[in-house]
């Protein structure tokens, strides 16, 4: 999937995904697209984002980064994106 974040704008979501140039505008809720498209890979982050996990460049404890960009994480969201996240150890401290 190339879907690569959701942004909702009332009951408007812009879809980015990668190959196209423009998002794609659907009329919406982020809660309507959700039930409606149940993908493993797309999470909520916060009131107005969805993410694709595949498409995390990095991430830290307040914010995920695809294309380079910081989006932030929700507190709400914060215990779902983790259990949904495989984290790496590295061994450093």
């Amino acid at each position: 999937m190339d879907v690569e974040k959701i942004v909702s704008d009332g009951d408007i979501i812009r879809i980015h995904i990668k190959t196209e140039i423009s998002p794609i505008s659907a009329s919406l809720s982020l809660k309507q697209f959700q039930e409606q498209f149940p993908y493993p890979s797309l999470i909520r982050i916060n009131k107005s984002t969805i993410i694709n996990l595949l498409k995390i460049d990095k991430f830290n404890y307040n914010h995920v980064w695809i294309k380079n960009k910081a989006i932030s994480i929700g507190e709400k969201y914060k215990k779902d994106f983790f259990s949904n996240v495989k984290i790496l150890k590295t061994g450093w401290k």
